[in-house]
């Protein structure tokens, strides 16, 4: 079971995090309406960043979770 220390709370951190993300937006104007296209690719460098830490109680150890990679993102929005 999980027992909380409140007095060490904030004692331990996470190593630091570092991501590069790249976005390409392409915009199209007219009168009534705009069109946008956008490509998001998250993480870019694939870097596995330290998520969060776990207790597995089959092995009573504590495990570190680590990230997804890369994550493309594709999405088109109409603004009327």
């Amino acid at each position: 079971r999980q027992v909380y220390k409140w007095d060490e709370a904030f004692d331990h951190q996470m190593s630091n995090y570092f991501r590069i993300d790249f976005q390409v937006v392409y915009k199209i104007n007219r009168p009534r309406y705009s069109l946008e296209w956008r490509l998001d690719i998250q993480n870019l460098t694939n870097r596995r960043n330290a998520g969060w830490y776990y207790y597995v109680p089959s092995t009573e150890t504590i495990k570190l979770k680590k990230q997804i990679g890369v994550v493309p993102l594709l999405s088109c929005r109409i603004d009327f």
